[in-house]
């Protein structure tokens, strides 16, 4: 019987414990038993689909069968939904070969700070400062955006961290304009769990809100994949023009927060 199965059995808390495992390997195992706890139904296959890797993979880490590379290091601690300082401590001790995979993080913090912030909100959050009657207060914060409380001061304090955001007189405000698209190096697994998150919001815009309040259209079109450069140069400039319009100084003060997401995509294979 595995070390894991062995847990589950004994009903194993890991919260009885000081403090939770400092390798990732053991605390991925701490953390299915938790869930398998907190839900008979849950499985390694759950758990796997949360993580985004295949039940057969996670299995093999599980048992440390297979190594645990910086980029997987990276992409289980992000869809793990770590804190910054849960992140530092699972690098900072444990395994000499393991904390030589994980260097890479601790040597490019500036970047895991942002891929801390790949949810949706944190973006939207600093978007809110600018509307009107906006209230510097975690509940209504999270009232506005439909996310928790905690979800809310969590991403209040990422920001401030990150400094893109500060508390001036008991009021949030940005740090300077034009943070809705921060930088751009970060990494390829925070970009696509952002975008994952917009898309689903779309979908949910699209079947909840009134045809007023949105505009989700789409048209199909044969095309020179030569050309493909030059649509993506031309709609970032059209997000930029269209950005620049609606946040013009001339406007009213703006009362909502809006995402535009573009899709430009191939729906049929290339010839072989």
């Amino acid at each position: 019987m595995s070390k894991l199965l062995e847990l589950i059995k004994n009903n194993y808390d890991p919260y009885l414990m000081e403090s939770r495992s400092n390798d990732l390997k053991e605390y991925l195992n701490e953390e299915l038993v938790l869930r398998c706890q907190k839900n008979p139904s849950y499985s390694l296959r759950s758990f796997a689909k949360s993580l985004d890797v295949s039940p057969s993979f996670l299995s093999k880490l599980l048992n440390g069968k297979r190594r645990i590379t910086p980029s997987i290091f990276e992409k289980l601690t992000l869809n793990l939904g770590l804190s910054q300082c849960e992140v530092l401590k699972l690098t900072s001790t444990g395994e000499t070969e393991n904390n030589k995979q994980t260097q890479f993080c601790l040597n490019n913090l500036a970047l895991e700070q942002f891929k801390i912030i790949s949810d949706w909100y944190h973006y939207a959050l600093l978007e809110l400062t600018k509307v009107e009657g906006f209230v510097s207060e975690p509940g209504w914060i999270a009232n506005k955006l439909g996310i928790s409380v905690n979800q809310t001061k969590a991403a209040i304090e990422r920001l401030c961290k990150l400094e893109l955001l500060m508390k001036v007189k008991g009021a949030y405000k940005l740090t300077s304009e034009g943070n809705t698209t921060l930088k751009n190096d970060f990494t390829e697994i925070a970009f696509k769990k952002m975008q994952e998150e917009l898309l689903n919001k779309a979908i949910h815009s699209l079947w909840g809100d009134p045809i007023e309040k949105r505009d989700q259209t789409s048209i199909c079109m044969a095309i020179n994949p030569e050309d493909i450069p030059e649509v993506k140069r031309r709609l970032t400039a059209f997000r930029r023009e269209l950005c620049s319009y609606l946040e013009r100084e001339q406007c009213s003060r703006p009362s909502q927060v809006y995402n535009l997401s573009l899709s430009f995509f191939a729906l049929s294979k290339e010839s072989t």
